[in-house]
Formats: structure tokens, sequence, C-alpha cells
């Protein structure tokens, strides 16, 4: 396979600082439109007190930020049983990665959008169900703009040719094409 194309996301401090503030945006819109969506349907909103509202965001938020990672590493070896999942924190961001796992690139964008799909559809669903707790409204919000970075690889991956074969490395991907013979 030819090299085509590599993104290196944790080595690039200033790409690294324009997701954070595409993050934090995505998190004021959706924390908007969440509260034009409770006056609007007069959802009632259950609090408790301060302290246990904020005790249970972090956890919740720890909670959120490893089974996140851990939906990745699931997916990663499910398309490369036999390869290795390594679990990382840099630049404050934490990753799954499989380096030098090879995917097509349906196999990685399921790897990219999967931990959103599937987190952000269970804390619907605990909204709906267990009620419109303030914490974990805010947490759900949270997460989802804390997905802006897998929508930025999925982008990345999408973008590239059809034929693209994506290999996976500590600090970002490459896209390889078959060579012709």
């Amino acid at each position: 396979m030819k090299l085509f194309q590599s993104y290196e996301l944790l080595e690039t401090s200033k790409l690294s600082h324009q997701l954070n503030s595409w993050s934090l945006a995505v998190f004021i819109a959706l924390l908007v439109g969440a509260s034009v969506l409770v006056d609007l349907c007069q959802i009632s909103v259950v609090h408790f007190a301060f302290m246990q509202d904020v005790l249970c965001f972090f956890g919740g938020y720890l909670a959120i930020t490893l089974a996140h990672e851990g939906v990745h590493g699931g997916f990663f070896k499910l398309f490369a049983p036999k390869q290795k999942v390594v679990f990382r924190r840099k630049r404050g961001l934490s990753y799954a990665t499989s380096p030098g796992s090879y995917f097509s690139k349906r196999q990685y964008g399921l790897i990219t959008l999967a931990p959103f799909l599937l987190l952000t559809l269970t804390g619907v669903c605990f909204l709906a169900l267990v009620g419109a707790y303030f914490w974990a409204g805010l947490l759900l919000i949270t997460h989802t703009a804390s997905c802006v970075g897998d929508f930025y690889w999925l982008s990345l991956v999408l973008r590239g040719p059809k034929n693209a074969m994506v290999k996976d490395t500590v600090t970002g991907l490459a896209l390889y094409l078959p060579v012709e013979k």
C-alpha cells in the first residue's frame, strides 16, 4: 500500500486548541438549545442540592469518558481482534488507539462514531425514562460537545479516496491506497 495522507492530531497543538474551541462552541449552542427546549416543552428539571449535582456531574463525566474510550476500544477489537488497543491521555484529551492496525473507511467510521451514537442514545433514554436530572442533561451536552474530535476524524476519513485504507497510529491516522500492479 502507498501512503496517501497522514494526520497527526495529538502532535499539533494548534489543531488541539481549535478542536477545543469548536467543542466549547458546540457546548454553548447545545446548552442554549436545551434551555429553550426545556422552556418550550415545560419540562420539569430535577435538581439535587448543589454539591450533589456537582458530584453527580463529575462522577458521571469520569464514567462517560471511560465508557466512551471503552466503546472505541471495543470496536477496534471487533474489527481487528488480534491487534493491541491502548488507552492514553495527552494534551487534555483521552483517547483509544490501535497503533498499526488497518481498517476500511467504513470500519473506521463506525469506530469513530460508535461512542457518540451509543452513549448519546443511552443518555437520551435515561433522561426520558428516569427524569430530566440537571446533572445528567449537562453531562449529555458535555459528552456530545466532547465528540468534536471524533467528528473531525470522521471528516478526514470521509474526504479520503473511496478505496483508501485507514491505518491507526499512536498520535493520529494515515490513509493508504492500494498499489496498482
